[in-house]
């Protein structure tokens, strides 16, 4: 009986055992993904899926989300699983999963980020020879420093505050200018054209531009008896009132005044603005069920709010305020997230739209608030709370350090950064699941600084200067000019000369160095007729026949070049 009870035990002892190593062998995913649970679109992830540690081979990982993303790989021998993650149009929260046999699988929250969209905002119409203020902004309005804006092929850089001081060109007629912003770490912004209207003297009067529908007055001022054609229809008299046509996009019309013999005697220009505004709409990209959020509207003409502009979500159609504001309240979601859409019920708004997750939550769920964009270096202040909007006492945790949020309350320095990236912030308090948000941090970059003069003659030497930002000289930049690439000296100089040319023409001055985002700025070389290295043959205009002549080879100051 004892041998009996004695193996009895030893059996149980030996099933309890292998219990708990199977239960013991549960799946996890690497630390650093932990730390950080997203990734950029357009990238490729590596996920170390292991065991204590080790690495596990042929293990199935999924990421699926909000019925956008699936993807599939298997773990390599060192337990890695790589994806290459798709572009997407909206920052989408996905599930990632470890599955394999024999073992417990893992399973937790990550987000493949959105890159943020740049926009630039400028007026339609800009009369020739205004200065203007052009804007790079990104999805929140907020202006994007340095920047690459480019103007008709031309690239300049933001300032700190997202401008760019533009000078509008003198020009003959009507002439449509393209804008475009890229930077690291950003979606491209779209094409747009801002028109550069002429304000030549003419007898034939008109206004330079119009919107589309709008009635508005052509006077000719001479005293003949005219015809004026406007948009292909001729009109008797030397002043009318017309229409202006409705066009799909604005254009430049020319009106022309004849004779009675229809000889031409004069001519302009009127551009149709259409009537359409570009907008912006501006909200969260994730809220809690049941929960208020904001929604903004803003003009990409002039970076104002549009008021009184209907705006649609889920069924509902609100006004916005004289700030451009309205608030909606977040239906309750069956899934975990659940994607809606926000767009303007104007059809004279030009606007995008603007999608939203909708979170469930329950009352033990944390919720972080706080803006999205942040800038390197920057106080924060966020907040934490439950499901009803309650502040709650937290642990709240971010590159590497934590925070006590008294009351829900927690105010974050953000990290020096040299480039922008995504971080997350997480939070914890007992008896409720942990909150996590994702900001996108603005790197403070170096940029250099090109200082020059903004105009030379032509064969001028003049000094380039480049610096850093505290106004330190950077040895060893490169300069480019003319095609050609030079080297600054110990104090950040380097002595340029201009080339000769027929006529006033701009060049661009570019600075480089490693680790630094470059610099550059548009110089006019100024023709004065006779350049610095101006030559001159001085030779017989007639000879005879075997006749010895001589030829002098001379300056502009007549001096004899040997």
């Amino acid at each position: 009986m004892r041998r009996k009870a004695l193996t009895a035990v030893i059996l149980s002892l030996l099933v309890l055992t292998c219990v708990q190593v199977a239960k013991s062998q549960v799946l996890e995913f690497g630390q650093e993904l932990k730390t950080e649970p997203f990734v950029v679109e357009g990238e490729k992830l590596s996920v170390f899926v292991g065991y204590s540690g080790e690495g596990i081979s042929n293990v199935d990982v999924y990421i699926e989300g909000g019925g956008i993303i699936s993807l599939h790989a298997i773990t390599n021998e060192s337990g890695y699983a790589n994806f290459d993650i798709p572009e997407v149009n909206i920052s989408v929260p996905c599930k990632l999963r470890a599955e394999k046999e024999g073992y417990t699988g893992a399973e937790m929250n990550i987000t493949i980020v959105n890159l943020p969209k740049l926009y630039v905002v400028c007026p339609e119409v800009v009369e020739e020879g205004e200065t203007i203020e052009l804007r790079v902004v990104d999805e929140d309005m907020n202006g994007v420093p340095n920047a690459i804006l480019s103007i008709n092929n031309e690239d300049v850089f933001t300032d700190e505050n997202g401008t760019y001081t533009f000078n509008a060109p003198q020009v003959g007629f009507p002439t449509p200018v393209i804008l475009s912003a890229r930077k690291e770490g950003y979606e491209d912004s779209d094409e747009i054209k801002i028109w550069i209207a002429d304000n030549r003297s003419s007898s034939l009067e008109a206004p330079v531009y119009v919107h589309e529908g709008e009635y508005f007055d052509i006077t000719y001022s001479g005293k003949e008896k005219t015809k004026i054609c406007f948009n292909g229809s001729f009109f008797d008299g030397n002043s009318i009132t017309v229409k202006a046509p409705y066009v799909e996009e604005t254009k430049s019309i020319q009106i022309n005044v004849y004779d009675e013999n229809l000889s031409l005697i004069d001519y302009r220009f009127v551009i149709v603005v259409d009537n359409k505004t570009r907008g912006l709409i501006v909200s969260p990209s994730t809220v809690s069920e049941n929960s208020y959020f904001n929604v903004s509207l803003f003009s990409l003409y002039d970076g104002k709010p549009l008021s009184g502009v209907e705006i649609l979500f889920n069924g509902n159609v609100k006004l916005t305020d004289s700030s451009g504001n309205v608030s909606f309240m977040a239906p309750y979601a069956q899934d975990d997230y659940e994607l809606y859409k926000i767009r303007c019920y104007d059809d004279n708004i030009s606007c995008a739209e603007k999608y939203i997750w909708i979170k469930k939550t329950d009352k033990y769920s944390l919720i972080i608030h706080g803006p999205s964009t942040v800038r390197s270096g920057e106080n924060v202040s966020f907040s934490v709370t439950d499901a009803d909007g309650r502040g709650l006492f937290s642990v709240v945790m971010f590159n590497n350090q934590s925070y006590l949020a008294w009351n829900g309350s927690v105010r974050i320095q953000m990290p020096s950064l040299n480039e922008s990236k995504y971080m997350c912030i997480k939070a914890k308090s007992p008896g409720y699941s942990e909150g996590e948000k994702i900001i996108y941090v603005i790197g403070r970059e170096n940029k250099l600084r090109l200082d020059c003069p903004d105009s030379v003659e032509e064969g001028e030497d003049f000094l380039v200067k480049v610096e850093d930002e505290e106004g330190n000289p950077v040895k060893g930049a490169r300069v480019w000019f003319n095609f050609r690439e030079y080297a600054c000296d110990e104090y950040g100089e380097v002595t340029l000369t201009a080339p000769d040319v027929l006529i006033s023409k701009k060049f661009l001055v570019y600075a480089e160095k490693g680790n630094y985002l470059p610099a550059s700025k548009w110089l006019t070389v100024v023709s004065t007729g006779i350049g610095k290295k101006f030559l001159k043959i001085i030779s017989p205009l007639a000879l005879s026949p075997m006749e010895k002549f001589q030829v002098k080879v001379v300056d502009e100051k007549g001096n004899g070049i040997g």
